[in-house]
């Protein structure tokens, strides 16, 4: 009771931390850029601009509704969106399991008193059929997690190529397209620093 209570209280702390630095204007900038302004983001926001405008439910509304427009994102900014997103669902994942786990451990066979009701404490020492739910669920946990991992990590490596074709093609710029046509050649001679020497020896090679 300790834990959730003292988790629960974190919780609201960062959340209200978040909403006043969302309200200043200096780390509003900072924090979320496009977040438009309150007279901007709908009616509900109009009849309490005191309560929505400008603070968490303003940017959480924003974000909700612009969770799928990624085109304009770096590559490095997407496999972060992407690795919240997995931490979500398997997040919810865990959450729809424990909702079979937590009645079968509180109306489990042993003598466990308190929290530890909603545990494996609760279950018959010695061997119980209910072992065999954790086990699975387990398993299940791991084999979801490693699918999503796999899953994740295939999207990736399209993304990192589809990053590196359009950069090369030159659609992000001739800075862009020129990097990934140059070579760094180091440690070379002093008495090779010259354009014809350095001409002649990769002609050479």
């Amino acid at each position: 009771q300790f834990a959730i209570l003292f988790n629960g209280l974190l919780l609201l702390l960062f959340l209200a931390l978040f909403e006043v630095l969302l309200r200043r204007p200096g780390t509003r900038q900072q924090l979320a850029p496009k977040l438009p302004t309150p007279e901007r983001v709908g009616i509900l926001f109009s009849r309490f601009p005191g309560f929505c405008a400008g603070g968490f439910i303003a940017w959480a509304v924003q974000v909700w509704r612009r969770r799928r427009e990624r085109s304009d994102l770096a590559p490095d900014a997407q496999i972060l969106v992407r690795f919240c997103e997995l931490g979500l669902k398997f997040s919810l994942l865990g959450t729809a399991v424990s909702l079979i786990l937590l009645p079968m451990y509180a109306t489990g066979p042993g003598k466990a008193g308190g929290f530890n009701v909603l545990c494996l404490s609760n279950l018959k020492v010695g061997g119980s059929i209910r072992f065999w739910c954790v086990i699975l669920a387990a398993y299940m946990l791991t084999s979801a997690f490693g699918y999503l991992v796999l899953s994740e990590w295939r999207i990736f490596s399209q993304l990192r190529r589809s990053h590196f074709a359009s950069a090369a093609s030159g659609s992000r710029g001739p800075v862009a397209a020129q990097s990934c046509r140059t070579l760094m050649v180091q440690e070379v001679p002093l008495h090779r620093w010259s354009e014809r020497d350095i001409i002649a020896f990769f002609e050479k090679i």
